[in-house]
């Protein structure tokens, strides 16, 4: 989650590295598949070779962290001694040097801020899906706050058995993050939730990645409530949980 943690500018460290320290942020890492793929592709000084000890030689990767907080240790002393020299300055050059300076202790600070306040903002959110049934064929929704309406891909309409329900008279145009072309509307079909069927209307759209993205109106027309906290979509009194992934 704290991927940060592991980066050129946050591995360094104002504390000594303890070898209980380094094991704790070794097995953090091996444990968070995505960050070490972020590792091993980095151009960051050592940072592969930090992945890989991290994976196989839990002494090694606690020289590597050492060393690692040593080179940030050194670059942070060498920038005090330039903004230093630069206050002494009054240059437009050197005012300007002195102003991105700044900038970037501010952006440093904001970082460690929110890595401390809200950690999950650096981790990878799971959306909201729900499993869905529709004419016997199973499939999942994306629950959607930003749809004003409930979408499904003509594949997946096609797959349903619904495809020639499509009302053609409302085709045209939707267009938010880029345009994308509605093939037309199919006005009710049941869509199935736990053990409720739900009556639903269908935009179709020609190019929509997902299956079915399940929109405000659906939601307000059955009562939904989206609960985060335990992971559920509250509908006519069943509690269905969201998927893991």
């Amino acid at each position: 989650m704290e991927e940060q943690k592991f980066s050129d500018t946050s591995v360094g460290s104002n504390e000594s590295t303890s070898q209980d320290d380094a094991e704790v942020m070794r097995l953090q890492l091996v444990g968070d598949l995505d960050l070490m793929k972020q590792l091993q592709a980095s151009r960051g000084v050592s940072q592969p070779e930090l992945a890989e000890a991290a994976r196989s030689n839990p002494t090694k990767f606690a020289e590597l962290l050492q060393k690692s907080r040593e080179r940030q240790r050194h670059a942070d002393s060498e920038r005090t001694k330039e903004l230093e020299q630069l206050k002494s300055e009054s240059t437009p050059e050197a005012q300007q040097k002195l102003e991105e300076h700044l900038r970037e202790k501010a952006v440093a600070e904001n970082l460690e801020h929110a890595l401390e306040v809200i950690p999950e903002s650096f981790g990878r959110v799971t959306m909201l899906y729900l499993p869905v049934e529709i004419n016997a064929h199973l499939t999942k929704a994306l629950v959607c706050t930003c749809a004003q309406q409930t979408i499904m891909s003509l594949k997946c309409a096609e797959a349903c058995g619904i495809a020639r329900l499509i009302d053609k008279r409302f085709a045209g145009v939707a267009r938010g993050i880029g345009t994308a072309k509605i093939l037309g509307r199919v006005h009710s079909a049941q869509l199935k939730v736990a053990d409720l069927y739900l009556p639903c209307s269908f935009t179709i759209m020609e190019a929509q990645e997902e299956d079915i993205l399940f929109g405000l109106d659906m939601m307000k027309a059955h009562k939904t409530c989206i609960d985060l906290q335990n992971g559920v979509l509250r509908i006519q009194g069943r509690e269905i949980s969201f998927l893991s992934g």
